[in-house]
């Protein structure tokens, strides 16, 4: 199934001269490309593409393509140029969705004497119609990895499947949690029965875990290692440090888990927090903990010196200690995380928080935990934190990054009309990303930044977070999806993220979103108490937010050709100006006026992940 193939172009065309180019979307893996180029001479206005689904045209002028199986193919609006004399000479063009179904483009003045290009690309949302009970995607490359009671399917982020198996032939069936490592090996912990001969820790009967490390082939393990706690364990997330090591957690009522070491008092039959670590090779426990009553570790996430920070839910007989929020909350549950030593011999921390569970946890680049909660009350705390949107008394999804000792909170926001539920978290160097499900705009919906332009929806739709470390929101947006998609991850990439999680049975919901434009600062000639700048998007998507700063020593600033904010003081002038939004192909200029001749220093940038910062100053 390769994604170029779920479209049909050009399926007639007034002339065989027009020819396609299809290609991944440089420098984007997560899309793909396809150039029309028309020779000189031959009208554009006559191609006619046509696509397996009903195209229709967003406000932003994209096409979208919506499949009979749910998923929706995105082809952004086109960029049209021309190339003369060594120059890229942009031209206006836009689809065009003709009566029949078909699609067409228009396109404005040009040279009919040069070859003309149009290049849209293609991004979009996959909907599976088998169920896929855990899914997992690889941050560097955008591989998704999704897992069914029968196969293994691995994609890339055009949505090509690149290998679908049986692994460790049906041994195993199910993975209840997966992780990879930083080169994309694929680990998994699942409740289940042990295969015969496999090295094990504990001995309760009747109830297994089994972990293990696939190799390349998806089939065969590297590794296979079991934990016998006896019945009633559940397997609920997994993590993998830098060494291999991995991590898991959950939930447990064996009252013989096989554990180096038990945290407060345990009542026989409740449920408590399990989480171990298995060694590199995969043959031994370096530790396993147990704590709680009434509660279930629903995520893990590592720190660089091997600590493991721990969030999930739990009733009022969990035992807090050094803990920010030492008394339960009240209600039937509340959420809470713990911190493990790096050698499992203590937990540093353990603490309540006020809510019905914690369903996240991430830790930033500097080591500090960031946790989702569903609640109603948790505190607000930084210039950019927002105060619960939902009816009073009732929950939204909230955020918060803690010290590392757990002892305060750094940053603490709610996201605003997320009509609280389960949300994910992930992370990468700059920004935490949160995902779960939404109301509707006007009903206590999503305020949204710089987000995708979809319909009003009057039913609850996924939704995508992006905030910087400070917690301020750079995108707040829904994602294609129906009500009865629920995200479940989210994952930074290189190129934006992606959003996965389950549908109507037996569907999985995928959502690919990019963020990329490639902003461009040049210097024009000009008088030297006049400066010129040309700000460039020379990315495949539209720049929301764009900002071009500059700063002049020993001058004055008498004036700017746009709205721009001045400050001048001890000799040194400088200006930020508000641009907006900044089209793919578009380009901006603005005239900065001195009081003597000088050079300044230039930037730029955007909402938008930009791969190629090296000509973001002149």
């Amino acid at each position: 199934m390769k994604f170029a193939t779920m479209l049909l172009i050009l399926a007639a065309t007034a002339t065989a001269a027009i020819r396609v180019d299809v290609y991944p979307a440089a420098p984007r893996t997560d899309a793909i490309e396809y150039d029309i180029v028309v020779p000189p001479g031959h009208d554009p206005t006559a191609i006619v593409l046509r696509f397996d689904g009903t195209p229709t045209l967003d406000p932003n002028g994209d096409l979208l393509v919506a499949r009979r199986n749910g998923s929706v193919f995105r082809h952004s609006a086109p960029v049209t140029y021309q190339i003369r004399d060594g120059l890229r000479t942009f031209v206006e063009s836009r689809f065009r969705v003709r009566a029949n179904g078909s699609v067409g483009f228009e396109i404005g003045e040009y040279d009919r004497g040069h070859e003309l290009v149009i290049d849209p690309v293609v991004t979009h949302t996959e909907r599976f119609n088998q169920r896929f009970l855990t899914i997992a995607a690889e941050r560097n490359t955008g591989n998704v990895f999704l897992k069914s009671e029968t196969q293994l399917v691995k994609m890339d982020p055009n949505g090509a499947i690149l290998s679908a198996t049986v692994p460790l032939n049906g041994a195993v069936t199910k993975f209840d949690a997966m992780a990879l490592d930083g080169a994309g090996n694929l680990y998994f912990a699942t409740a289940g029965n042990c295969p015969a001969g496999t090295p094990s820790a504990g001995v309760a009967p009747g109830g297994d875990i089994v972990v293990g490390k696939l190799n390349p082939d998806l089939i065969t393990a590297a590794y296979l290692f079991c934990v016998r706690p006896g019945p009633s364990t559940i397997v609920l997330s997994a993590a993998v440090d830098s060494a291999g090591a991995l991590y898991v957690t959950g939930g447990s009522t064996s009252d013989i888990f096989p554990a180096t070491a038990v945290f407060g008092s345990i009542v026989s039959g409740s449920r408590h927090m399990f989480a171990f670590k298995v060694s590199p090779a995969g043959d031994s426990l370096p530790y396993s903990i147990v704590t709680g009553n009434d509660a279930a570790g629903l995520a893990i996430a590592l720190d660089s010196a091997g600590n493991a920070y721990v969030a999930g839910v739990t009733g009022p007989g969990f035992e807090p200690r050094q803990a920010f929020q030492p008394q339960f909350g009240g209600g039937l549950t509340d959420g809470f995380l713990l911190k493990i030593a790096a050698n499992g011999a203590n937990l540093p921390f353990a603490t309540f928080l006020n809510g019905t569970h914690a369903s996240g946890v991430v830790v930033d680049p500097s080591g500090k935990p960031v946790v989702s909660v569903e609640s109603a009350n948790l505190p607000l705390v930084g210039p950019f934190a927002g105060a619960n949107g939902a009816p009073l008394g009732q929950s939204d999804a909230y955020v918060a990054k803690f010290t590392a000792d757990g002892q305060q909170v750094l940053l603490g926001t709610f996201v605003p009309g997320t009509s609280g539920g389960s949300t994910a978290l992930g992370i990468s160097a700059s920004d935490i990303y949160v995902t779960g499900v939404t109301g509707a705009p006007g009903t206590n919906g999503l305020s949204e930044v710089n987000g995708i332009a979809l319909p009003a929806s009057s039913a609850p739709q996924a939704f995508a977070v992006r905030m910087d470390q400070q917690f301020q929101r750079v995108l707040s947006t829904r994602l294609p999806s129906n009500r009865l998609d629920h995200p479940e991850q989210i994952v930074p990439t290189k190129l934006g993220f992606i959003a996965a999680g389950d549908s109507r049975a037996p569907d999985t919901w995928l959502s690919f979103v990019s963020e990329q434009a490639d902003l461009g600062v040049s210097l024009l000639r000009a008088p030297a108490t006049q400066q010129r700048v040309e700000v460039s998007n020379f990315g495949q998507e539209n720049a929301t937010g764009v900002r071009l700063t500059a700063l002049f020593l020993n001058n004055t600033i008498t004036g700017v050709s746009v709205p721009c904010t001045v400050l001048s003081a001890a000799g040194r002038s400088s200006l930020e100006c508000a641009l907006g939004t900044l089209f793919k192909g578009g380009t901006v200029t603005v005239v900065v006026n001195l009081a003597n001749p000088a050079t300044g220093s230039f930037n730029v940038s955007s909402g938008l992940i930009d791969p190629n910062s090296g000509n973001n100053r002149p």
